[in-house]
């Protein structure tokens, strides 16, 4: 899969988030023609390490949620800016990686996504 211009812009905010982000870090990602997968790790170093959620207003809040939720929003609202068009849809799937196995399973998926876009329904040959 070669990366058009749109596909360059989020990749170059894919890189540029692990400098600009003290708490989270991404591991592993790939861009594909329709849709992006990515680990994002969250950093022990947060003020919330030891207690992941807390109360606020009477609502239990949880914080690594609420940082990838921060996280996917500016993501989106930067590439837009700088595509000139929203190509994202609205919602987004997250899912808390518990153990070493389902973190090896989920990287060996970004990892071979690519080898299967030809199998995708979205696919269109040249």
């Amino acid at each position: 899969i070669y990366l058009l211009d749109y596909g360059k812009i989020v990749n170059k905010y894919i890189l540029s988030s692990n400098n600009a982000y003290t708490n989270l870090h991404i591991d592993n990602y790939v861009i594909m023609p329709n849709h992006i997968h990515f680990i994002i790790n969250i950093e022990e170093s947060i003020p919330y390490e030891k207690e992941m959620t807390h109360q606020l207003n009477n609502n239990l809040i949880n914080v690594p949620s609420t940082i990838i939720s921060k996280f996917v929003s500016t993501f989106k609202h930067l590439t837009i800016k700088d595509c000139g068009v929203n190509f994202w849809q609205r919602n987004y799937h997250d899912h808390i990686i518990r153990n070493e196995d389902e973190y090896a399973k989920i990287d060996n998926y970004i990892n071979n996504n690519p080898h299967k876009w030809e199998f995708d329904c979205h696919y269109l040959s040249k």
